[in-house]
């Protein structure tokens, strides 16, 4: 299930991130992150971020907006743990993932 943060678009557009495909992500894995944008609300690129809770603690990618999915290997480096999510963004058009645990 996705959560859609409010932003200041016109009603019949939003920029919304799918669900992962798990709750539990294993390091050195490939997962798909996979989005869907309404209307005409973004155009271009959109960048892609980890966060522990609302703290951001790396940088996924930087992805065309048009699309639609990036395959994401977790990386070695990650800490285990709970409460990672995943941000899209381009400026104040965003969407943030549940949380997830990596191991």
């Amino acid at each position: 299930m996705s959560y859609v943060y409010p932003h200041p678009v016109t009603n019949g557009t939003a920029l919304i991130l799918n669900s992962l495909p798990s709750t539990s992500l294993k390091i050195g894995h490939q997962y798909s992150i996979n989005w869907y944008a309404e209307g005409d609300i973004v155009v271009g690129n959109l960048k892609l971020e980890l966060y522990i809770g609302m703290e951001k603690v790396g940088d996924i990618a930087v992805v065309n907006s048009s699309n639609g999915s990036y395959n994401w290997t977790v990386p070695e480096t990650l800490i285990p743990g709970e409460y990672y999510r995943i941000r899209i963004f381009q400026g104040a058009i965003m969407d943030i993932s549940d949380e997830f645990t990596v191991e």
